[in-house]
Order: C-alpha cells, then sequence, then structure tokens
C-alpha cells in the first residue's frame, strides 16, 4: 500500500488500484475508488474542508487533550480509523478515557455518507435491526422504531 500526503489530505492507494483520500479536516473520507476504477462516494462540489462551510460526507487518526487542548480540554482520545481494501472501505471511531483520569466524558458521533449511484430508486438497505430507533424528519421529526424490513429508496425519505 502506499500512502501520499500533504497538508490537507491523505490518500491510500492499494497495487489493485483501490485508492481512498480523507480531509485531516473533520476526517472526511471524500473519495473511495474501488479496484474496479469506480467512484462509489458523492461529494457536493461546494463542499469546504477548511471550517468555511459544512460538510458532508488502515490510516489512524489520533486525537488528544494534550495535542488539542481547546478542542479536548478533558482527558479523552479520539482515534478514527479507514481501512481500505479492493473492493470496500470501512470506518471506525474510537474514543478512550485514560485510565488515570476521574472525568466523565459525554459526546455524541454521527455517521453519514452520500453513495454515487446511477438510479437511487433501484438501491434499497438491508441488515437493519428490529426495534432501531430514529427520528423521521419528514414527519416533524417524529421518532420511530424500524421494523427489520427492508429499506426502499424509491421515495422520498427522512429517516
Amino acid at each position: 500500500m502506499s500512502v501520499q500526503q500533504t497538508d490537507k489530505t491523505v490518500t491510500l492507494s492499494l497495487p489493485s488500484g483501490a485508492k481512498a483520500t480523507i480531509h485531516f479536516f473533520g476526517a472526511h473520507v471524500t473519495s473511495w475508488i474501488t479496484a474496479d476504477g469506480k467512484e462509489r462516494l458523492y461529494v457536493s462540489k461546494k463542499s469546504a474542508f477548511d471550517g468555511s462551510a459544512p460538510t458532508h460526507v488502515a490510516a489512524t487518526f489520533t486525537l488528544d487533550s494534550a495535542t488539542y487542548p481547546d478542542l479536548f480540554p478533558k482527558a479523552v482520545v479520539l482515534e478514527y480509523t479507514v481501512t481500505l481494501a479492493g473492493s470496500s472501505l470501512t470506518t471506525a471511531l474510537k474514543a478512550v478515557n485514560p485510565k488515570d483520569s476521574d472525568v466523565e466524558i459525554r459526546f455524541k458521533t454521527f455517521y453519514h455518507n452520500y453513495i454515487a449511484v446511477s438510479d437511487a430508486q433501484m438501491i434499497s438497505v438491508t441488515g437493519l435491526k428490529s426495534g432501531l430507533q430514529y427520528k423521521d424528519t419528514l414527519k416533524g421529526g417524529e421518532i420511530g422504531s424500524w421494523d427489520g424490513s427492508e429499506l426502499k429508496m424509491n421515495a422520498r425519505i427522512g429517516k
């Protein structure tokens, strides 16, 4: 695997042709190309990855309170790992409260991505656990409980 780094990004490349680019600001994965040469993520051309505008969208980034006291005034270490394979991309976030810390840390994380597809109405999501709670933005933020069925993208959804 080769790793190329600039002041704003790191790009992972495999001999198979698979490639992923991650921006340091926000640890956004902004490109994922599989071994067949296809870009798998959608990123708006309006997205900025420098803090000037909101963004949506194995390298390990470690953030800790010793290095970034303004971001993390309490003892905490966040480790974000991106693992690239020929036809898959996996991300993981791990938060560690050091054993010598007696400070309780509470925070929320939010993962989401935009997958590049040719026809969104042909897409479905399976494997969502029954009982999973969600907020339906098309119903004024109503909280629902998933029934475990397949989620089809053939209509506008806000879940």
